[in-house]
């Protein structure tokens, strides 16, 4: 009998000691980090520590609220729109432009209907500039209180002596994270010379 299998091609592979050797590595030295990438990581912390009260009053810019809604376009409710106890930071502008805004001024279980246009740049080919509208009804308005950022924070974060501590710490962590991703940058670049230098005949099957 007769059997056709495919074999393991032959790997024509590029230099790659001297790629490697020839692609730059960036100083450690060069790697900064800078003051606003600590105060950002830090204003991370302390958002993420913050706690909430309910308020009797319209919604403004910093408060938590949480509301459901629904959206429609030409009549016919968008699958996967209706949404229950959804919660939004007001101010955090993470969801489409005018949402944010139709729901400041309104109160717990308030209700309100409006017309947005989804943006261009939009993953959903087909929202891109369609008009959507919109029913939500305020279920929760929340004050949002953040903790002050001192020596007691720290502690409580991590057991850190002071705010200074905390601050060295997230500057380390940073640092480290940048010096990975600069390690991991250059390794693609070796791998992506070294494929270009490489000749193979790949089996179809």
């Amino acid at each position: 009998f007769k059997a056709r299998v495919a074999v393991m091609p032959e790997v024509a592979l590029g230099d790659y000691q001297t790629i490697a050797k020839d692609t730059p590595r960036k100083p450690i030295a060069e790697i900064k980090v800078e003051e606003k990438e600590i105060a950002e990581a830090l204003d991370w912390l302390q958002k993420s520590r913050a706690q909430y009260t309910t308020a009797a009053r319209q919604a403004k810019n910093g408060d938590r609220v949480e509301i459901d809604f629904i959206a429609s376009r030409d009549g016919q409710v968008i699958d996967g729109s209706e949404n229950k106890n959804q919660p939004i930071i007001l101010g955090e502008k993470r969801l489409i432009p005018g949402f944010e805004k139709n729901i400041s001024g309104m109160r717990e279980g308030e209700k309100k209907k409006f017309t947005l246009t989804f943006p261009d740049n939009f993953p959903d080919e087909k929202l891109k500039n369609a008009p959507v509208d919109f029913e939500i009804k305020i279920k929760t308005v929340q004050e949002t209180r953040l903790p002050q950022l001192n020596d007691e924070f720290a502690a409580a974060i991590g057991k850190f002596q002071n705010l200074t501590a905390l601050k060295q710490s997230i500057k380390d962590g940073l640092a480290k994270e940048k010096i990975t991703k600069e390690k991991e940058m250059r390794q693609t670049k070796i791998l992506a010379a070294i494929a270009e230098k490489s000749s193979m005949e790949i089996p179809q099957i």
